[in-house]
């Protein structure tokens, strides 16, 4: 596994898959272009940086099985593919962010029912930091 900055290519992997695990969550259904929107927004954030966990495969191909957004020690999202869940991924990326040792940060603007069920505290969930302008 090898962690690195995301390029523009990952991007709209990221995009989607963020707003898809949000839009799977407590979103209502006929608030999808909000989500999208607030997605959007997050990652066009001065200083918002994408930390992709890309996974090297037999045939030389790679595929993306995680992600982190970060700003500084403000983690926005953690993302892990479904059938790579398990296997720490979550808190190598966390560890790359910066979140002190690996583990759950201490500040968070989303927090999900995958974070909670994975054993990550809401005790830094901070939701209102996105408020705060960043332009």
């Amino acid at each position: 596994m090898n962690i690195r900055p995301a390029l523009e290519v990952d991007m709209d992997s990221v995009r989607d898959s963020w707003a898809r695990s949000l839009r799977d969550g407590a979103i209502p259904s006929g608030r999808t272009k909000d989500v999208h929107e607030h997605v959007v927004s997050v990652l066009a954030r001065c200083g918002a940086e994408v930390l992709v966990a890309e996974i090297d495969l037999e045939d030389g191909e790679s595929f993306l099985a995680g992600w982190v957004c970060h700003e500084g020690a403000v983690i926005h999202y953690v993302f892990v593919k479904l059938s790579c869940r398990g296997q720490g991924l979550a808190k190598a990326l966390l560890a790359a962010a910066g979140a002190p040792g690996g583990g759950a940060p201490a500040i968070c603007s989303h927090y999900t029912v995958g974070a909670e069920l994975a054993g990550f505290s809401a005790a830094g969930y901070r939701p209102s930091i996105l408020l705060r302008s960043k332009h």
